[in-house]
Formats: structure tokens, sequence, C-alpha cells
């Protein structure tokens, strides 16, 4: 019988797959390799976690500017925006109501995008909170040193950015404990946010009402000049011993004697409208610019006011006085009751 040969392996199938060897060799290089990446990509994530926190507290201190710009420009008692809640929208105590279209536009100066007003913008869409207390109040001199003291209401919030879902009903619900505390009157001075929320920015109206009461007291102002300047440029024209009362009556508005100033909160004859009489007409002031104060209130004139309410009617020395609500930030009309509800300075 011929002898029985055996042909060698194909050379193909040898090549097929790695030897245990070349396993082996690959397994360490790319363990090797992450080991020396692995920092890398930890820096990488947390950079991008930082800079993702630093945008979120950006976007924060833009939206207060845009809040301060609505007290003062939009909102005619300098208030704050109130936070927007929709339970259709699962939003709760966010900072924007996007049927708000002038705050809208304040955002959009600021730089603000309105699809990152309320969260993130991120895919996720991380809730961006906003609480505020309103009513909170202090007291302040009319001539920010001096003078009699008029109390202001002003508004106080926080804005800050979460790491919750607005799909995330455990933390975007309507009531507290949701995460961080409730902001209330009690807590605001010192009120921070609990981790992980975060990029909290503080803001307050408070200085929008001073800079309302200082426009106040420069109106009050003018309005006292105008009136002396009126009184003393008939006077100066009237015989030396002309004895009159010089200070303007309304046309329109008469100034019929009511009996005692004790009564009247030491007016003789009746407090007149600053903003509908023609008193201001007269004295060659607009009443519609100086007819009220910066939050609208009234100011109201007497022509003849006696604080002691010991001289007769027209009596010389002749003294004149305006009036306003105390409370300066209701944008209420004086208290034609309590004298000490309201604000009176006379000349």
């Amino acid at each position: 019988m011929p002898a029985r040969t055996t042909s060698p392996p194909d050379q193909s199938m040898r090549e097929q797959g790695f030897t245990l060897v070349e396993l082996v060799v690959s397994i360490t290089i790319i363990g090797v390799i992450s080991l020396i990446m692995a920092p890398i990509f930890g820096d990488m994530v947390a950079a991008q976690s930082s800079a993702w926190r630093e945008r979120g507290k950006l976007v924060n201190r833009s939206i207060s500017q845009a809040f301060l710009q609505y007290a003062a420009t939009i909102s005619t008692t300098g208030s704050l925006p109130a936070p927007h809640s929709n339970a259709a929208s699962s939003l709760h105590s966010v900072p924007f109501n996007p049927t708000d279209t002038a705050l809208g536009a304040l955002l959009q100066q600021q730089q603000v995008s309105l699809s990152e007003v309320n969260d993130d913008g991120r895919n996720a869409r991380n809730v961006r909170v906003y609480q505020r207390v309103a009513g909170l109040t202090q007291s302040a001199p009319l001539y920010a040193q001096s003078g009699p003291v008029a109390t202001l209401t002003y508004d106080y919030g926080v804005i800050y950015s979460t790491q919750c879902p607005i799909a995330d009903t455990n933390c975007n619900k309507a009531t507290w404990p949701r995460g961080s505390s409730q902001l209330t009157s009690t807590n605001y001075q010192t009120w921070a946010p609990v981790a992980p929320d975060f990029g909290e920015v503080h803001v307050s109206s408070l200085s929008i009402q001073k800079q309302m009461l200082a426009m106040t007291a420069q109106r009050a102002d003018r309005i006292r000049d105008a009136f002396q300047t009126y009184f003393r440029g008939r006077q100066i024209v009237a015989a030396s011993n002309d004895d009159t009362n010089f200070y303007p009556n309304s046309t329109t508005s008469p100034s019929l004697a009511v009996g005692s100033p004790s009564t009247n909160q030491g007016c003789i004859y009746s407090w007149m409208a600053l903003d509908t009489s023609d008193i201001l007409d007269m004295v060659g002031l607009s009443k519609e610019e100086y007819g009220k104060t910066a939050w609208g209130g009234r100011f109201e004139y007497c022509r003849d006011y006696d604080a002691t309410g010991t001289a007769g009617a027209d009596e010389s020395p002749h003294y004149g006085a305006i009036r306003f609500r105390k409370s300066v930030s209701s944008g209420s009309a004086p208290d034609t009751t309590t004298a000490s509800n309201n604000i009176i300075l006379s000349f």
C-alpha cells in the first residue's frame, strides 16, 4: 500500500484570530492607556460640570438684572415680577411667565434666551427656581438722611438653579419642601440653597423704592418752590400794607371753608387734589408730572395752613402745605381722617 501522507494546514486558517499572547498584550496596552486617560477624562467631565454651573449662575444674575429693570420701568409700584406657576406645564415657582411680553423683552435685552429662563435649556430641562417675599417694609427719611419718615414696601427674591428635571414631580412641585427651603419673611436674610441646588442670586426692589422716594421728594420740593414763587411774585406788586393771602385757589375745585384746622389736619380750607384741579397749571407745573408721587399717590394742597389751629382764615403770616400718604409704596391718596398716616410739608 502506498504510504499515507498528511498535507500541511491551510495558511489562511492559521491566521484567523489572535493568539493568547497577542490578546494578553492588547489588554495590557488598553489598560495602560485607560490608566493614563482616566484623569484626563475626569478633568473633562469636571470642567464641563463647572462650566454648566458657572453659566447657570451667570444666567441667574442676568435674570435678576432684568427683574430690577422691570421694577424700575414697568411696575407702577416698583415691585419685582411674581414667580410663575402653571400646573398644566409642570411649572412651579419659575422666573418667567411666557405671556409677559414686557418682561420677555427685558430678559432678551440682558442676553437671556427665553428658552432657558425657566430651565437650563438642556435635554434634561433642569428647573430654574424663583422665590419671592413681598410686602417687606422699611422706614426711610424723605430726604435720605433727614426729614419726615416714609414707609417703603419692597420685595426680596432669590433665583437659583437645580439639578431637578421639570418632569420630576419630587422636586418640581407646588409645595415645599422641594430641595432648598422656602424663602420667607423670617429667613430671607440668611437663606441659602441646599445642595445640589446652586448658583443663587439675591435680588431686592428696596433700591428701586428708595429711588422712587427721592423722585417724590424732588417733586414735592418743586411744588413748594413753585407756590412760594407764585406768592412772592404777587406780593411784590401789591401795596406795602396788603396782607392778602396770595397762595392760589383753584377755579375748578374751590377751597371751601370747613371750620377748625384741628379737625382738618391743619388746613383751614379744603385740601385740593393737585392731579385733577388747575392749581399746578396756575404755578406753571404739569399736573400729569407733579400731581402724584412716583407711585401714583395723589398730592393734595392746602392754601391756608395753620398747624397750631390758633389763626383765623387768611390771617398773616400765611402758610401753605402739601400732603401725601406716608405709606408711599401703596400709591394711595392721603388719609383724610388720620393725620399720622400722611406726610405734611408746609411752606
